[in-house]
């Protein structure tokens, strides 16, 4: 089991996508919004992971704790998309489809936005 946090608002997942065509191949790749987040929480994440707790393998259960900057309502399956996207492109796991179960908590909101990550064995 390895827990880690990240200190920033998380994104959604959804949506993230731009399109563009070349010689009528259609190719999707994520905005720069997107990767701009996903290389600092990258970063941050890997910072505290051991470079032998990964990949994980196996199903896994995935457990957030995620505090917002303010009230409005977000996108929770959006955000776990996020993850999961910042999961692979790190190297955390090899495969989204590992998460089998997910628990999402909503705690009110702090100054500072955060998550508390918690990846284990289902």
């Amino acid at each position: 089991m390895i827990s880690f946090a990240l200190t920033a608002q998380l994104p959604s997942g959804k949506n993230q996508v731009g399109i563009s065509t070349r010689g009528g191949r259609i190719r999707r790749f994520p905005n720069t919004r997107f990767t701009d987040w996903r290389r600092q929480a990258a970063k941050e994440m890997l910072t505290q992971v051991k470079a032998t707790e990964k990949p994980l393998t196996g199903p896994l259960m995935m457990v957030v704790h995620y505090y917002p900057s303010d009230a409005r309502v977000r996108d929770v399956p959006g955000m776990s998309d996020a993850l999961l996207h910042l999961f692979e492109y790190s190297g955390l796991i090899k495969n989204d489809g590992q998460i089998q179960s997910l628990c999402w908590y909503t705690h009110p909101q702090q100054k500072v936005p955060h998550a508390w990550i918690t990846l284990g064995n289902h």
